[in-house]
């Protein structure tokens, strides 16, 4: 008999799985919110009567609210106040896809809402051109594993018309 032969023959069967196909534990997920907190931009999403918009901005956290300047015009203001909105943040790193979203409601506020610690880290824009601050108040803060828009869960709807409380 040959060495081939007194082998044990491992088939599809074994007991034990091969190293590559046993299941590895993930190792644990950072704070959602410490990603958010240390990125500056994302994609603002809210519903019109259309559907969910995706609007990306630049932002800054600070004290458990993440606040968004945007001009006037801009067609956010008119629908996320005391509205459903989330902010869906990319905290992937190494080829990993990870998205960190803040789930909450929307407040519209004048400028003067803005905290003086937080003047310099939003978004500039010209003098001339009157702004608002969108304040994103947390519900939810967690992982969404997929990065693909047609994935992502639909944000939470009441019977209500977007940006208002008026039942439809």
């Amino acid at each position: 008999m040959t060495d081939y032969q007194r082998r044990p023959r491992r088939s599809c069967h074994a007991t034990l799985p091969a190293a590559w196909m046993r299941v590895r534990s993930r190792p644990g997920l950072v704070d959602p919110w410490r990603l958010v907190e240390q990125r500056r931009s994302g994609l603002l999403r809210y519903a019109r009567a259309r559907g969910t918009v995706a609007l990306p901005v630049l932002y800054a956290a600070w004290d458990r609210r993440v606040y968004v300047r945007l001009p006037e015009y801009n067609d956010a203001c008119n629908f996320v106040d005391r509205a459903e909105v989330a902010l869906d943040v990319d905290t992937g790193s190494g080829g990993r896809v990870l998205i960190a979203r803040v789930a909450g409601m929307g407040l519209v506020v004048p400028e003067t809402g803005l905290p003086t610690e937080l003047g310099d880290l939003l978004e500039r824009w010209p003098d001339d051109m009157p702004t608002r601050i969108v304040v994103l108040v947390p519900e939810s803060v967690r992982h969404i594993p997929v990065a693909d828009d047609i994935r992502y869960p639909p944000l939470p709807q009441r019977a209500c018309l977007p940006g208002t409380f008026a039942v439809s």
